[in-house]
């Protein structure tokens, strides 16, 4: 069906993710994305732990804060969280 087709290629695409961080642990957009993803397949903790890892990096590496993209896609993520997300 459309919604296990939509699943699984979401799934590939959070394994694609998972790896290129892998090789770019600096590499926000790739955090946003699998944020995304996560967000997607409903699970909005695993979603949220990716931004903690995000921001442990940053503030590690280049003593930086996540981008203002990436705060309102956690805020996007913790709305949905709550049952505001449509």
């Amino acid at each position: 069906t459309a919604v296990r087709t939509f699943s699984s290629r979401v799934k590939e695409a959070t394994a694609y993710c998972e790896r290129s961080i892998a090789l770019y642990p600096l590499a926000e957009d790739i955090y946003r994305r699998l944020m995304v993803c996560y967000r997607n397949l409903g699970r909005r903790r695993e979603a949220l732990a990716v931004y903690d890892r995000l921001k442990r990096a940053l503030r590690t590496e280049l003593n930086e804060a996540p981008s203002p993209e990436t705060e309102e896609l956690r805020g996007t993520v913790l709305e949905h969280d709550r049952g505001g997300y449509r």
